[in-house]
């Protein structure tokens, strides 16, 4: 479910007209190995709006979701012009009205969403230092029916316990992969590179 409505909020933002003609990047919160690139990729982006991963809490057998938008503008003009507008860049506030009207009281995936609040994001000297100004929308969904279980999840049964042959590169050839899942596995001319047994809930000793 997060995985999905984090995709559908991004969609949402990316199909709002105003959004689409004053931000450069639209999209999921850049994965980078350290702080200091998460800052000159938010100075590459700029002006734009990142979704955060999203939070699954079960309220009354029912589910709500909560995200944040980050907005991010570049204050080179300082931070009047990036907080407010100058007429020529867009602003934070702008950016901030954009967002509330593309879904706020909206309905995206399986769900309404409703905005919460929007606060200036810490360390904010730190922001502002690498010319940057940066801004929280966090966003809530209604409540949602608890998941289904999903198709592909097989039945296990009885099952209770599991052994597993792996095959490292180079990998034998499926012949031998045939041999090993004899019973007893034939293991005369090749053998797996790892072994494990998993007991499953519930085994015994003798499982």
């Amino acid at each position: 479910m997060l995985g999905k409505h984090e995709l559908a909020i991004i969609a949402a933002l990316k199909a709002r007209p105003g959004i689409q003609r004053t931000t450069r990047t639209v999209g999921s919160l850049p994965a980078v190995p350290d702080d200091n690139k998460l800052l000159q990729r938010y100075l590459v982006d700029a002006p734009a709006l990142y979704v955060t991963e999203g939070v699954f809490r079960v309220v009354d057998d029912l589910v709500v979701l909560s995200f944040t938008i980050g907005i991010v503008v570049s204050n080179v003009g300082g931070n009047t012009q990036a907080r407010l507008g100058d007429g020529v860049s867009v602003s934070a506030d702008q950016l901030l009205a954009l967002v509330v009207r593309a879904l706020h009281a909206r309905r995206v995936g399986d769900a309404g969403w409703n905005v919460r609040r929007a606060e200036y994001l810490e360390p904010i000297d730190v922001f502002e230092a690498a010319g940057l100004t940066v801004v929280g929308v966090s966003i809530e969904s209604t409540p949602m029916t608890l998941p289904e279980d999903p198709d592909e999840v097989a039945d296990l049964g009885d099952l209770r316990h599991v052994h597993l042959d792996m095959d490292i590169a180079p990998h034998a050839t499926s012949a031998e992969h045939e041999k090993w899942l004899q019973e007893p596995p034939d293991h005369s001319t090749d053998r797996p590179d790892l072994q494990a047994d998993i007991p499953l809930a519930g085994a015994g000793p003798n499982d």
